[in-house]
C-alpha cells in the first residue's frame, strides 16, 4: 500500500512539474527516507546497547555488594520478588491461561467429527 501510494505520489509530481524536476524531487525523496532510516537505525541501536550495558552494571554492582555483605538471602528473596511483580504487571497468569484455553478449545474439536 505504501508503494502504491509512493507511485501515485511520483505520478502526481511527473504531471506537475514535468519530468526533470520529478526526477530530482523523487531523489530527494528517496535520500531523505534513507538517511533517516539510516540515523534510526544506528540510534535505535546505540540507544539500547548503552540500556543494556547500564542495566548489566548496575545489576552486577548490586550483586557485588549484596555478597560481600554476606547477606545473599535477602538478596535472592528481592530477585524473585522482581519477578513476581513484573510477572503481575504483564498478567502473565491470565495470558498464559487464555492461551491453554484456546488450545484445548482446539484440541476439542479436532476430535468431533461433525464440527470440522
Amino acid at each position: 500500500m505504501a508503494l502504491g501510494s509512493l507511485l501515485a505520489g511520483l505520478g502526481g509530481a511527473v504531471r506537475s512539474l514535468g519530468i526533470r524536476q520529478a526526477a530530482i524531487a523523487s531523489a530527494k525523496f528517496v535520500a531523505t527516507k534513507v538517511v533517516l532510516t539510516t540515523l534510526l537505525v544506528s540510534g535505535l541501536a546505540i540507544v539500547l546497547h548503552n540500556f543494556v550495558i547500564s542495566f548489566m552494571t548496575d545489576f552486577i554492582n548490586a550483586s557485588a555488594q549484596e555478597m560481600t555483605d554476606g547477606n545473599m538471602q535477602s538478596f535472592l528473596i528481592n530477585l524473585e520478588g522482581i519477578g513476581a511483580y513484573i510477572g503481575n504487571k504483564l498478567k502473565l497468569q491470565e495470558s498464559i491461561s487464555l492461551i491453554l484455553s484456546g488450545v484445548s478449545v482446539g484440541a476439542v474439536r479436532k476430535f468431533i467429527p461433525f464440527i470440522g
